[in-house]
């Protein structure tokens, strides 16, 4: 055998092409902050609205010359134009003369999304928003519908199946969850509630509050931590399940194969008549949940806690609508809210029911649409909320509007409030997380208090 020592600068020769490739591809670290002249982003119609845009990359003053969209919370364009940016905020001045929100948009080379995509940087700010309204009356029959379809859960049988799952701590027991419920014609056959249910170790008949958490969108399995650390953790029985009814705790590929295929077009499917609609399904499954807790011997019979964002937030309202019983509603940058805002030039919320439709070209489609949608716009269930609620909204948002979701805010008449996230896109921020955990926590903690 032979052996050949390898000269050192043919070693390195490797090393510094390695190192010469990392620095060329590393990309500039770009930071955009945008501020408006009142600190709390909120302005009467027609008061001008200053926005201050600073810009770095790789923490030194961006000098570029970069171009800007002022829209109407993204639904109809303001103004545009070019900034200069340098070591000086650069000025952008808008107004509007209705109730609303306004939407900056800043085309800032490198910069990035909260999802690491190359994205425009964007800032709001709201104009009188405790008066806007929701863009359409709610249908002369809503409750009669709804009570209809709460009649076709509650006759069909519930069927559970409690299958005892593995958990990290000692004081909890979890179990999948499998109920049965009916399609939306009250057929049996319909996709089942499919969660994680969870409840202390100790838990005594009559004595326990219970939080239930709806999911955001998306294809996916149910989540075990909310209901073990977010429930029965700290004595409430618990219950997390998926929007679809899908089987828990299977592959990543499994359910990406589902959100490619077989779901990919779940937001809009059915979306001509409410009785083939695909949300119809999940609302009737998101009140047979709510009814499963409330049937549970452990139960306390008066503390019912909803908790959710995006698509889960809009179940959050929904559920409100449906069931006098929820005591907490928590309900982060909700999504459902003012489906029929676009026959007016407003932005609806997601999940946008009139995409891909042509309002000249599909007449009658979109006639459908809009009729189908006010049965299934959160904004009126949000009407017949009891329960105490807090909302979030975010000045930012893209996905959900904040024009929507303060659409649906304002018809609530039960005790609320609602955080503003001025610099916060369709997420939750710490403090929405901890607003809403400690809400939960406290509601839960003056129950078992009074349970004891």
């Amino acid at each position: 055998m032979f052996t050949f020592a390898t000269p050192l600068r043919l070693r390195l020769i490797p090393l510094l092409v390695l190192l010469c490739t990392s620095l060329a591809i590393a990309a500039p670290k770009v930071e955009v902050k945008i501020t408006t002249d009142r600190s709390d982003g909120v302005y009467k119609q027609g008061q001008p609205i200053t926005f201050n845009v600073y810009a770095t990359r790789d923490g030194k003053p961006m000098t570029d010359t970069v171009t800007y969209t002022v829209s109407k919370d993204g639904a109809r364009t303001l103004g545009q134009g070019e900034i200069d940016l340098g070591k000086q905020p650069a000025v952008i001045t808008a107004s509007l003369d209705e109730p609303g929100f306004v939407k900056l948009f800043v085309n800032v080379p490198g910069h990035l999304d909260y999802k690491n995509r190359e994205k425009p940087a964007v800032a709001g700010a709201a104009v009188d928003p405790e008066l806007i309204k929701p863009s359409m009356p709610e249908p002369t029959d809503f409750d009669a519908f709804w009570e209809s379809k709460k009649k076709l859960v509650l006759a069909s049988p519930m069927k559970p199946v409690l299958t005892p799952v593995e958990c990290k701590r000692d004081d909890v027991l979890a179990f999948d969850l499998q109920l049965n419920c009916p399609d939306g014609q009250g057929n049996p056959g319909g996709a089942p509630v499919s969660g994680y249910f969870a409840m202390p170790k100790n838990a005594q008949k009559g004595k326990c509050p219970a939080i239930l958490f709806p999911h955001s969108a998306g294809v996916k399995t149910s989540y075990m931590n909310n209901p073990v650390d977010r429930g029965a953790a700290v004595g409430m029985i618990g219950l997390d399940f998926n929007a679809h009814g899908l089987p828990n705790g299977q592959s990543k590929s499994y359910y990406s194969k589902l959100y490619k295929g077989d779901l990919s077009d779940y937001r809009v499917r059915g979306r001509e008549d409410r009785e083939t609609y695909y949300f119809l399904g999940m609302y009737m499954r998101l009140y047979r949940a709510l009814q499963y807790l409330k049937s549970r011997p452990e139960w306390d019979g008066k503390t019912l806690i909803v908790w959710g964002s995006s698509q889960g937030g809009g179940q959050t309202l929904v559920a409100g609508g449906l069931d006098e019983d929820i005591t907490l509603l928590l309900a982060g940058v909700p999504a459902m809210c003012d489906h029929g805002a676009i026959a007016i030039g407003r932005k609806p919320g997601w999940p946008g029911l009139f995409k891909s439709l042509d309002r000249e070209k599909d007449k009658t489609t979109w006639a459908n649409v809009l009729k189908t949608s006010g049965y299934f716009d959160a904004i009126n269930f949000a009407r017949r909320i009891k329960a105490p609620i807090i909302m979030s909204v975010g000045f930012c948002d893209v996905t959900c509007a904040p024009t929507s979701v303060y659409a649906a805010y304002n018809v609530i008449g039960s005790d609320k409030q609602i955080y503003h996230g001025l610099d916060m896109p369709h997420r939750q921020n710490s403090d929405v997380w901890n607003l809403f955990k400690g809400a939960a926590f406290e509601h839960a903690k003056q129950a078992l208090s009074a349970n004891q």
